[in-house]
């Protein structure tokens, strides 16, 4: 968050989309792909029909394909239904219901050159200006240098997911760096555990994921996420022996994913971004503290919890 005070940095928004690129061939050939390399060409047309009015003999550009809700918000709903088929009947009616617009953050070649090394602020530039004459489903996304913690408040608060920072001068990344980085909104809740899930690799003696549950407004558990990453191996362990005692036949809630259940008082705190209409989390991590100590809970306390020295710099501010 420290960034977001900071004249050397830009931000924009934290779009809730699909990752794309999009480009034009020499020949007049237009294609989307998504950064595992999959082929969008022919699901988002209303681009292609935008990026001919680009002008350029040649371009590729980074952005986000995003569909907005009522309400003016990102959503990834959209995008996701409309990236996951290729079936033409599927995709007329999603079309019709899921409009997609790209918001480009970037551009990495034009006319023949890469221009992937060029500051930052010079390729927005540039972006800008392509993007100046081209319809609507495609537009150039907006920055800021200053007022960068106001604009964060702004879009938290209408329910965006956040902002991307990069710092001034920077190059273009294929990657997360030092100097792209998120400044994400994100929310914390304590819920029960009532399965796992089986371990594989390094983990196959052990579980995989934790199964997660929180009580409805009626008082029944209802599947809320798993989570199953950010444990150390002392962890894993003592948490599958815990489990291993408790299992039980009857699941006590209903997931895609096959679970062992058990009945335990244990509960960990995870750290989430939002929930899905159907209440789970998503982006669910394990919760740390400020020391850094996962958020493992058993008989209201953390498992094998053992009293750590007070930070100096912690027992300096008691006493100020």
């Amino acid at each position: 968050m420290k960034h977001l005070d900071d004249p050397n940095w830009i931000a924009e928004l934290k779009a809730d989309g699909t990752r794309i690129l999009l480009g034009k061939e020499d020949d007049d050939t237009y294609w989307i792909y998504n950064r595992k390399q999959i082929e969008y060409t022919n699901r988002l047309p209303e681009l292609i029909d935008a990026a001919k009015s680009i002008p350029a003999g040649n371009f590729i550009l980074d952005g986000e394909a995003c569909w907005f809700d009522e309400n003016g918000r990102t959503l990834f709903e959209g995008s996701q239904v409309r990236c996951s088929t290729e079936n033409a009947n599927k995709q007329r009616i999603a079309q019709l219901k899921y409009p997609i617009v790209m918001l480009a953050f970037d551009v990495l070649h034009v006319d023949g050159r890469n221009i992937e090394n060029w500051p930052i602020e010079e390729r927005k530039n540039l972006l800008d200006d392509l993007l100046k004459g081209t319809p609507p489903a495609i537009k150039s996304l907006p920055y800021t240098i200053t007022g960068k913690r106001e604009l964060y408040n702004e879009l938290t608060a209408r329910g965006e997911e956040g902002l991307i920072i990069k710092r001034l001068g920077s190059k273009y990344e294929r990657r997360r760096s030092q100097n792209w980085l998120k400044v994400k909104r994100w929310y914390s809740e304590r819920v029960k555990v009532v399965g796992y899930t089986e371990g594989t690799g390094k983990r196959e003696k052990y579980f995989g994921s934790l199964i997660l549950a929180r009580p409805d407004d009626d008082g029944h558990l209802v599947y809320c996420g798993k989570v199953g990453s950010g444990f150390n191996d002392a962890e894993v362990k003592n948490i599958y022996k815990q489990l291993s005692a408790v299992k039980i036949e009857q699941k006590p809630v209903d997931t895609d994913d096959p679970y062992q259940p058990v009945k335990t008082p244990l509960e960990i705190s995870v750290k989430f971004y939002e929930t899905t209409s159907g209440g789970v989390f998503r982006f669910p991590s394990i919760l740390k503290d400020n020391r850094g100590t996962n958020q493992i809970h058993y008989d209201g306390g953390t498992i094998d919890a053992k009293p750590k020295p007070r930070d100096l710099l912690d027992l300096f501010r008691q006493l100020k």
